[in-house]
């Protein structure tokens, strides 16, 4: 009968111990409570049954001092008390059995530790179990008095008891002291508490494994119930101080009360709209499937020894890049070319990359969230025209101190992978509206890549994906040179689409394919250079004498690669190069004027290369006769070719133009 009773009309006020308790257990929930949260946040999980353990400890560590408050407070219950009492009991012995079974392992326990355990846990769990002695007797004595009362009395007392044996419903209706109902029920829970466990919970539910459409979802599921908690705490909050007055309390008082609600309000609104709607609705696009970013687009080379990742990193493209993985176990590169995209996919990937211990390869692009990936590279290559960018995070409604954060913990991403601290804080000085593309020097500089490549390893052309000769056919026409190529030859684009089909369907490889076209343009522009005009002639010797500096700069295996035409220019040499490369083999093939030829027999030829050669060094002259037996000396036979074209351009007009005419004939 007397169970659930629980009685304030009668009551005396609490015994100095179980106020004590209360106060300690309370302390000891914030404080260690906190403590458990952000230790098992910075934790890595593997699979979501880790993570699951982890909130259930993080659940359970809180309950040892959750329970004993929840009994000691004013409106407690005798079987509320003795169900804490056994709750206390069974978890201290739990406690020493796992100290026991750990010291038997040959577990050592610093003295420090044991003394703070001590005071932490086993000292408030003995002083609790005094308090709930005294609580007991405090219940049996206002039971005793209760029960001699009229009914009248007793009327009244069942009805407070009905009012307050539920604590969210009291809280609700405003029957709780406006002091309980503001520090606790209002701040504490409605603001610090849940604020703090659902940012924790969100972290270790990021580190769990868990996809970012389960984690978007459960995104949107919390905010839903932060809401309503706040709802709850603000209602009951609001309720209980326009009864403060009639309770005997100060108008002032309640006032405030009243006003830090409307504070409450505003600064709920103004959040909301600011920030957590634009946020909501990106996590709804994400939770439903819907992502406003594209999944990465994935394909095999026909070895399938390589893994090339194309696009946006949306959701979905880990689970997508697993798969290929599972089903590809010869794989040892993945060739990157994206703009970013979601960074919890890209650590994914990332993750499972060092996991295998492939290599990472760049041609084109790798920016943002890109970058994660990239650098889980073993072996880190790209091409000197690469663009490798690095900027802050962001995400719709993130901003103020949320941007901080979510900078600090990509900034700290990077601090693991070993970059230097002066390039990382770069980084985070780059504002997500734009982008930093390091240059060559600094990403090797910095140990962003490993190595230059000098391009050809991704063994994908722009060929590598059609079906039909039609496809070959439209891609041809897309360049503006093919088409010149067809007004000056007609019939030529159908020659080479045949030629580029049939190799397809003998199974050609792509490196072959971009072989093959580059030495149908190398042919048709030599030929073009034979019978061009002077001036055209004269801009081609000052352009080969550029590339071939630029191409030292990069290394001299590039430059001997350029003198022997196998350097692919687009993937190394400058953008200004290119597009003067580009512009003058458009005027060549296009131009209707000729100019005079010149063969390597004729006497004109050998008198202008005779005025050559006294320009030339002995050595330079032994080599540019005989390039093939330098080819292990790649940097005398880039300096030497560069000699030769840059004295070239000290002849005099119709010298030099006899000289770069005898040698466009002989190629």
């Amino acid at each position: 009968m007397l169970a659930g009773i629980h009685i304030n009309a009668t009551a005396r006020p609490a015994s100095s111990m179980i106020k004590l308790m209360r106060y300690t257990n309370l302390i000891l929930l914030v404080f260690v409570g906190f403590a458990t949260l952000f230790s098992f946040a910075s934790m890595k999980y593997s699979n979501g049954a880790q993570a699951g353990g982890a909130v259930f400890g993080i659940l359970l560590i809180l309950s040892f001092n959750l329970v004993p408050l929840y009994a000691l407070s004013s409106d407690s219950t005798l079987r509320r008390l003795r169900f804490a009492k056994r709750y206390a009991f069974v978890s201290l012995l739990l406690a020493l059995a796992i100290m026991i079974i750990a010291s038997a392992s040959g577990e050592q326990f610093d003295m420090p530790i044991l003394l703070a355990l001590a005071i932490v846990y086993g000292l408030p769990w003995m002083l609790n179990f005094f308090a709930f002695d005294k609580k007991i007797r405090e219940i049996r004595t206002r039971a005793e008095q209760a029960a001699n009362t009229s009914k009248v009395e007793v009327s009244s007392i069942t009805e407070d008891i009905r009012n307050k044996a539920n604590y969210l419903l009291a809280h609700w209706r405003g029957d709780m002291s406006l002091a309980r109902s503001y520090w606790i029920n209002g701040l504490f829970i409605g603001h610090i508490f849940v604020g703090m466990t659902g940012a924790f919970l969100g972290g270790i539910l990021e580190k769990s494994g868990a996809s970012l459409r389960v984690i978007a979802g459960s995104v949107i599921l919390s905010y839903c119930i932060v809401y309503l908690i706040w709802l709850w705490a603000m209602v009951g909050l609001a309720r209980s101080a326009a009864r403060h007055q009639s309770r005997g309390g100060s108008a002032l008082v309640a006032v405030l009360a009243q006003l830090s609600v409307g504070f409450s309000i505003l600064i709920i609104v103004v959040r909301l709209f600011n920030s957590q709607i634009p946020q909501l609705q990106e996590f709804f696009l994400i939770a439903s499937g819907n992502d406003s970013m594209a999944k990465v687009s994935i394909t095999r080379s026909v070895k399938g020894d390589m893994l090339a990742l194309r696009g946006t990193l949306g959701e979905g493209s880990s689970d997508s890049f697993a798969e290929f993985i599972k089903s590809s176990p010869q794989v040892k590169t993945l060739i990157l070319n994206s703009p970013g995209g979601r960074l919890l996919e890209a650590q994914k990937i990332a993750d499972l990359l060092k996991t295998k211990g492939l290599d990472t390869y760049v041609e084109e692009q790798c920016a943002s969230a890109c970058t994660y990936i990239f650098l889980a590279g073993k072996d880190r290559a790209a091409t000197p025209n690469a663009k490798i960018g690095f900027h802050q995070p962001n995400f719709p409604g993130v901003h103020g101190r949320e941007k901080e954060q979510a900078t600090q913990a990509m900034l700290n991403n990077y601090r693991q992978a070993r970059l230097p601290e002066q390039f990382i804080e770069k980084i985070g000085r780059t504002s997500s509206d734009d982008m930093w593309y390091p240059s060559r020097e600094e990403l090797l500089e910095a140990g962003v890549i490993t190595r230059t490549s000098l391009g050809g390893e991704a063994s994908v052309t722009a060929y590598s994906g059609m079906t039909t000769r039609e496809e070959v056919i439209a891609t041809l026409r897309k360049a503006r040179i093919w088409r010149l190529y067809e007004q000056r030859q007609p019939g030529k684009l159908d020659e080479v689409a045949d030629l580029i089909w049939k190799m397809k369907q003998q199974g050609a490889k792509q490196q072959e394919l971009q072989n093959a076209v580059q030495s149908l343009i190398k042919q048709e522009y030599t030929g073009a250079l034979k019978t061009a005009p002077d001036a055209l002639l004269a801009e081609y010797g000052i352009l080969l004498v550029d590339g071939l500096k630029a191409a030292s700069d990069i290394s001299p295996e590039a430059c001997a690669k350029l003198v022997k035409g196998q350097l692919d220019i687009h993937r190394t040499l400058p953008p200004d190069l290119i597009t003067r490369d580009r512009e003058l083999m458009e005027k060549v093939i296009s131009t209707k004027e000729h100019g005079k030829s010149y063969s390597m027999r004729t006497p004109e030829f050998a008198s202008a290369a005779t005025r050559l050669m006294n320009y030339m060094t002995p050595l330079h002259k032994k080599i540019t006769e005989d390039l093939s037996a330098y080819d292990k000396q790649p940097a005398l036979q880039c300096e030497a070719v560069t000699a030769l074209y840059q004295n070239i351009q000290r002849l005099n007009e119709k010298d030099r133009h006899v000289v770069l005419s005898g040698l466009v004939q002989a190629k």
